[in-house]
């Protein structure tokens, strides 16, 4: 069992395939209760949602030796300090041939809108920003008043 985000690298790197890890990083807040956080999404069901989720946006790497937690955090700080929790999948090629730019582009898209939809596939990692492992116990796609953008 996977518990901390260097035993994801590390069992990539044992695998001896060329595994590559795909973040999207999000921020959190509290749902306001009761009717102001109906009112922000009229005529939805949002009983029950204690957080809202945004992207706020996402990157990706090789696996490699040495990569470490605190070494992600800082890349990503770098770019947007903004962010409490980091969804992470892996990607590969069946023909174990490196992922290309463009292929992590089109699997982060995938990423992101199954992260949207509320199908993230279940136990996959999700850590704070301070490497505690975390989970969903239930995601609902909630629509903002602009039908354009999504909360989660």
């Amino acid at each position: 069992m996977l518990s901390t985000f260097e035993d994801l690298v590390n069992a990539c790197l044992g695998s001896g395939k060329h595994f590559h890890l795909l973040y999207v990083y999000m921020k959190t807040a509290a749902m306001p209760a009761g009717d102001v956080g109906q009112a922000l999404f009229p005529g939805q069901d949002v009983a029950g949602l204690d957080n809202l989720c945004t992207i706020q946006f996402d990157a990706h790497e090789p696996v490699k030796p040495g990569l470490t937690f605190a070494e992600m955090v800082s890349h990503a700080d770098s770019y947007c300090p903004d962010w409490d929790v980091v969804f992470v999948q892996t990607a590969r090629n069946r023909s174990n041939a490196p992922v290309s730019d463009e292929q992590a582009k089109i699997f982060l898209a995938d990423m992101r809108e199954k992260i949207l939809s509320g199908n993230f596939p279940q136990g996959a990692p999700i850590f704070d920003k301070q490497g505690n492992l975390k989970g969903i116990q239930r995601s609902a796609p909630i629509r903002v008043n602009d039908s354009t953008h999504r909360a989660q």
